[in-house]
């Protein structure tokens, strides 16, 4: 993910609040944004749809979730796999975010959809560490990027078809760990009950204890290794939080 679009939303108090919560080490549990205002203030905007006939992307938060979709159908030869992000404004250069845990609600709204949470990423670098709930491949998975390389994604650990079943229109609970080399995902649908231990975990040599970057990220897209037929790019994200190991 490499950001390649920026609004100027980030305003001044917007900016202040978040980050009296980041100071706030000694608090659990850090509320990021659970968009009851209705707006993404705060959040920086990518859209890579510019010039496509299925642009331009949306954000939208007017409904107390923040909704990341493209106005048509992405075909799959789409260079950039039908990808939508917003970047959480005050975790740029900021090394607070760059160890922990980033919590929220997923949903694919529509088939074919892989959304998700991303952390350490790096704009300059362009790398990152994905979260994904992904209706593509039908699993859950693990990814570090590296835009840098000849192949960017590796997928670094996948639940196998089944074990964590869903369908596109449910929505999730995800939560993504980034602590040292070690990277965890646990999910489970709103609902039923928080598994006591992640689904997934991984080790990720690839970058330093510390990651790539420190950005946090929503994003959706599609995965074109399992698409082969357009896909309407829309996926809903609500009640983010993070917290520190």
């Amino acid at each position: 993910m490499v950001h390649c679009l920026r609004t100027t939303i980030a305003a001044l108090a917007a900016f202040v609040a978040t980050m009296a919560l980041a100071t706030a080490a000694n608090a659990p549990t850090i509320l990021i944004d659970n968009f009851n205002d209705g707006n993404d203030d705060g959040w920086l905007r990518e859209d890579f749809t510019l010039g496509a006939l299925w642009g331009p992307s949306i954000f939208d938060a007017s409904t107390g979730a923040y909704h990341l979709k493209q106005s048509g159908f992405v075909p799959p030869n789409d260079p950039n796999v039908g990808t939508i992000d917003s970047t959480l404004a005050v975790s740029e250069n900021n090394n607070f975010y760059a160890n922990g845990y980033f919590r929220g609600t997923v949903r694919a709204a529509e088939p074919g959809t892989t959304c998700g949470l991303i952390m350490r990423a790096d704009d300059e670098g362009g790398t990152d560490n994905g979260f994904y709930y992904s209706s593509s491949f039908g699993a859950f998975y693990i990814e570090h990027f590296d835009f840098s390389q000849p192949a960017p994604q590796t997928i670094l650990a996948m639940t196998p078809p089944g074990q964590v079943p869903f369908r596109p229109g449910e929505t999730w609970n995800i939560e993504g760990g980034a602590v040292g080399h070690r990277l965890t995902l646990k999910a489970w649908r709103v609902g039923t009950p928080e598994p006591k231990s992640p689904q997934l975990s991984v080790e990720d040599p690839g970058f330093g204890p510390t990651g790539g970057g420190t950005e946090l990220c929503v994003i959706a897209f599609f995965d074109s290794a399992a698409v082969n037929h357009p896909v309407k790019v829309s996926a809903a994200f609500d009640n983010l939080t993070f917290r520190r190991p």
